[in-house]
Order: C-alpha cells, then structure tokens, then sequence
C-alpha cells in the first residue's frame, strides 16, 4: 500500500510514495515526471499568471489547482489586500469547477471568510485545506461545511492540532511534508496512526480511497 502526500514542496523519488509536487505559478519549475497542483499562491499574486495556470491545467498530471487561497498576515497584506486575494482565489475556484479538478488551500487568519465563501459558492469539486495546524472547534466546523483537511507536521508539535486529527473524520483525511524536511510522509502516517488508534496498513487504505474519491485517479 502505497504513502500519499499530497502536498509537498520537494521532489520524491521511492517507489512506495506517491506526492502531488505543488507547483506556484511565477515561482516553481514544472516537474518532470509524476502528478502535480498548480495554482497562484495569495503571496506571489500577478493576473497575468492566469495564461499560465490555464496551460498546465489541461496536462493530465496535474490533478488539483492550488494551493491558493487568502492570507492575512500583515506582511502579505501589505502587498495585495484581501479583496484583491479573494478575487484571485475565487477565478481559481471557478477554474476548479470548469476542468473539475479538486482545490488545494492556503488560508492564513481568515477561516470564517473562507467558509463564508464556500457557503455563498456551493463548489461540487471538493476543497482541501492544506497544512491544517489549528484546534478540534475549527476542525469539525470546516469538515461539517464540506472541506477535507490535510496534516502533516504540527501532528508531532501541537497538542490542540493533535486533537483536531483526532476529532477530524478518517474520511475527511489527508497528510503532508509540505516544505519541511523534518518529517518525511512515512513518520507523518505512523503518527497518524498511533493518534487515530489505527493500524498503519488501515490508515493507508483509507487515505488512499480518499485519494482516489478526491483526484479521480486509478
């Protein structure tokens, strides 16, 4: 059974991994071989990245846009207000629905806006939220509203973040490197699986039919 990761920053070469490359439009190179998402990441914003995201969506390893999304940190706010993140994270959605590819997030201080957005949109193709690091409350407010939530290494520093993976339904599961390198997917599962109570070969097979419910993959 193979480990997914469906987010990741760096390139992974064993057999036994299968990683979604997350690729920022105007930032990333484009992988050369194996599954990627791409999307225009809320801090590097630029409409003219849109021809570009609308090439590498048609390719058939690209199988979410994302991650995109809003943040409100005041570093990135300083250089595109959140009406202007919206605006680009909402085209982006709508991108989802026309080449019916799930999408990944990225959302920073802004939850209630998120899910506000995601009540007001009624999206049919899922949304993920990616690197989900916050508490049990959030975790089962977001999976109600419809989102799936990914984890990765906050499992292994936050007690409240632990508590939302627990809390969080098995079939609303997915976990991540992300960009850190402290932590490959192999650990992130077996921790997983000790917090869920679950043997690890049973978190696998869940997560991958999550995974091919999701990207619509074999």
């Amino acid at each position: 059974m193979n480990y997914i990761d469906i987010h990741t920053h760096h390139k992974q070469s064993r057999s036994s991994i299968l990683s979604v490359k997350n690729v920022i439009i105007g930032i990333d190179k484009l992988p050369n071989t194996g599954w990627f998402s791409a999307g225009i990441h809320p801090w590097y914003l630029n409409a003219d990245f849109f021809s570009e995201l609308k090439k590498l969506i048609i390719q058939p390893q690209c199988l979410a846009i994302g991650e995109c999304g809003m943040d409100l940190m005041p570093a990135i706010t300083r250089k595109y207000s959140l009406q202007t993140q919206e605006r680009t994270f909402l085209k982006q959605a709508a991108l989802a629905e026309q080449y019916k590819k799930p999408l990944i997030i990225h959302c920073v201080k802004c939850m209630d806006r998120l899910l506000y957005i995601k009540k007001s949109f009624k999206p049919e193709m899922p949304w993920i939220i990616h690197g989900f690091t916050k508490n049990a409350p959030l975790a089962r407010q977001l999976t109600g509203a419809g989102f799936y939530l990914s984890f990765g290494a906050h499992l292994f520093r936050s007690k409240n973040n632990r508590e939302a993976f627990q809390n969080t339904p098995v079939n609303r599961l997915f976990l991540e490197t992300d960009e850190q390198t402290t932590y490959d997917i192999k650990r992130i599962y077996q921790k997983a699986a000790t917090l869920k109570n679950m043997n690890l070969y049973d978190l696998q097979k869940q997560i991958n039919s999550n995974f091919t419910q999701v990207f619509k993959t074999d």
